[in-house]
């Protein structure tokens, strides 16, 4: 996409008027939906822009060793490393002292620059024009003495002009456990202090997405299957009911639309099948969908304001790692900045001492509207899913109005 078809389909993502006298919550929805489709638009370009981006690296460092130039082999592999771990390139990354490089370098700056500029003003403008009817809003409420909606249309302006997120999913940074399993040091200092690690399967996976091993169906081995389930949706096989889990197939599943998916086989077995159960649950993991191109999507009908647990699982299939490398968002929020499902290749679980493939990634988290969005966003190769489990934190969460199955989201 050229960079003014790029600010013209911004533009036109911001275009939403405000009536001075309406509904509070349609324009509030409105808004929401319009910041969505700005951060969208701006994602999607971003996340091309790193492929092609990581596509010339893997042509310069090819042509630096057929050239027989070590530096260069050496600049381009520590680029890479830094590349994948920040997801950035800043202006004291620039390696000045290989030209060609450094040229790519500026160029994913100089792009990165102008969709961050235009974004953040196209936001500006919209929440200026929102900021206008909330004002307008809040004096026709007191005039009919309505002081409780005013007051909480005076919440609405105080969330706007400060900027506060309507949902944040950023998982906090936190020390390592004691338990965690020895890896591999970074060939780099660079890496050295940002690598994410993963843990040992806990009673249950921990609440900010951080990657877990998934090692069976039961308490203490990663996943929680336990509860009242939305959704339990098997990508790629033919499901089955694990726990109180009834996973069904993705094409039966109403409420899901997803993009078109292609399915593959990894390793017959994940992890080891003690049970009935875990037998299911490893057929369930290994089978994985994945998109040709770009990224995959998942989209599940919710009820707005409710409280939910999302569980996404994935097999490493024993990959290299840094072989397979996506970004997960949950919502337009960072669920995991780098999975690297290659990590978890032959890393012992705990407390079986038995080998896994399976991975699982747990979060909380209250549905900012009426649609869940689930995206894996490719750094190095399509990213894969297997498996996903929603549970109602509530009886509300249950109700919701679910689309037909075998919905569709259109590129």
């Amino acid at each position: 996409m050229s960079a003014r078809l790029f600010f013209y389909t911004l533009f036109l993502c911001s275009q939403v008027c405000f009536p001075q006298a309406g509904d509070f919550d349609v324009a509030r929805e409105a808004y929401t939906e319009r910041l969505e489709e700005i951060d969208q638009t701006f994602l999607k370009e971003k996340v091309k822009l790193y492929f092609y981006y990581n596509t010339g690296l893997d042509k310069l460092e090819a042509s630096s060793m057929a050239s027989g130039h070590l530096d260069g082999v050496l600049a381009v592999q520590l680029e890479r490393e830094r590349y994948l771990l920040d997801e950035r390139v800043d202006v004291e990354d620039i390696i000045q002292n290989f030209p060609a490089l450094a040229k790519g370098q500026k160029h994913v700056l100089s792009e990165l620059g102008k969709l961050d500029t235009s974004t953040a003003v196209l936001k500006k403008e919209l929440s200026a024009k929102y900021l206008t009817f909330l004002k307008s809003k809040e004096v026709e409420l007191v005039r009919a003495k309505k002081i409780t909606d005013a007051q909480a249309v005076r919440r609405e302006i105080a969330r706007v002009q400060g900027g506060i997120p309507k949902f944040r999913m950023e998982a906090p940074k936190t020390a390592p456990l004691k338990t965690t399993p020895p890896v591999e040091p970074p060939q780099n200092a660079i890496a050295s202090s940002r690598k994410p690690q993963l843990k040992p399967a806990p009673l249950l996976a921990p609440s900010d997405g951080t990657p877990q091993l998934l090692s069976g169906s039961a308490p203490g081995q990663g996943g929680d299957f336990s509860g009242q389930f939305l959704y339990a949706i098997d990508f790629a096989g033919k499901g089955g009911k694990v726990g109180s889990a009834n996973f069904l197939e993705a094409d039966k599943t109403k409420g899901l639309a997803v993009l078109k998916m292609r399915t593959s086989d990894a390793r017959p077995h994940v992890f080891e099948e003690n049970t009935p159960e875990d037998q299911l649950l490893s057929k369930i993991v290994w089978k994985r969908s994945w998109v040709e191109s770009g990224p995959l999507i998942v989209d599940l009908d919710v009820v707005k304001g409710s409280a939910y647990r999302l569980q996404l699982m994935w097999t490493a299939n024993d990959e290299k790692k840094g072989y397979r490398l996506c970004k997960v968002a949950v919502d337009g929020g960072v669920l995991i900045a780098r999975l690297d499902l290659g990590e978890t290749s032959h890393i012992k679980s705990v407390p079986e001492g038995k080998l896994t493939n399976g991975v699982i990634s747990t979060v909380n988290l209250v549905a900012a509207t009426n649609r869940l969005r689930i995206e894996l966003l490719p750094i190095s190769r399509h990213p894969t899913l297997s498996a996903l489990t929603l549970e109602a934190e509530g009886k509300s969460g249950m109700g919701a109005l679910k689309r037909p199955a075998g919905g569709l989201i259109q590129n």
